[in-house]
């Protein structure tokens, strides 16, 4: 701190995440006009000097600080915490964007407790229920108990769950969205679309242990068997439910 800025040889932030041997710097910036607080979050790869993420603009009051970091705080480290987790779970989820840690690991749990045991519904249903009220505007764990009832072909469950969560589609990541509309493709009977939204669901999720096979099953569905053989090239079988 004590050299002039000028000749400081790179960022202060990314300087300090070297020396302390971080993979990440967190650095942001906040302005005040009045009662209202505005601040934007950047997490920084320190290896690559590159900005990995941004988050915000998040709004709050200097008179209730607690909430206004807590509201910071969230997402921030769901993020760093799926960015972490190279579980197929972990992979698999992180692309919803977890609103919180503790939301991240109830449907990281469900994916593994359903890559372990498919049949055991009971123990995936309760850990997607808990991470449902953490945030009732967190669209994935519901998603997800439709993926399971649309794979049993349990129709009237699928049709349920999309109706609820169709308000929440503004809201929704770009991986929720294209779910939700591969549960209307089907229940719509629409093989096409389905592969379709499968080549969707692959690209935006490249790590994920399960979209090769959606995209085989998807498919196969329409008798695509070139693309079926091609999506399986891509599959890993020391992963996920393969």
């Amino acid at each position: 701190g004590g050299i002039p800025r000028p000749l400081r040889a790179r960022d202060d932030n990314v300087a300090l995440g070297e020396e302390t041997g971080s993979a990440y710097t967190v650095v942001g910036t906040y302005y005040r006009q009045g009662d209202s607080l505005e601040a934007n979050i950047s997490v920084i790869d320190v290896a690559t000097k590159h900005t990995l993420k941004s988050l915000g603009p998040f709004h709050g009051s200097p008179r209730r600080a607690n909430e206004f970091i807590v509201a910071m705080l969230q997402p921030t480290i769901a993020y760093l915490g799926a960015e972490v987790d190279t579980s197929a779970g972990g992979l698999t989820t992180r692309y919803s964007s977890p609103p919180s840690l503790q939301a991240f690991q109830r449907v990281n749990a469900a994916w593994e407790h359903f890559f372990a045991s498919p049949r055991d519904t009971t123990s995936v249903f309760a850990e997607l229920d808990t991470a449902a009220r953490l945030d009732p505007t967190y669209a994935t764990p519901l998603l997800m108990k439709a993926y399971m009832l649309d794979v049993k072909s349990q129709w009237p469950g699928v049709s349920e769950i999309v109706q609820r969560v169709r308000p929440l589609a503004p809201r929704m990541s770009k991986m929720e969205r294209a779910a939700l509309d591969l549960f209307e493709a089907d229940l719509r009977g629409d093989g096409l679309a389905r592969l379709e939204i499968a080549r969707r669901l692959q690209a935006l999720s490249p790590g994920s242990a399960e979209m090769p096979l959606l995209r085989v099953v998807s498919a196969l569905y329409i008798g695509n068997v070139a693309e079926a053989v091609a999506a399986l090239r891509e599959a890993n079988p020391t992963r996920g439910m393969n």
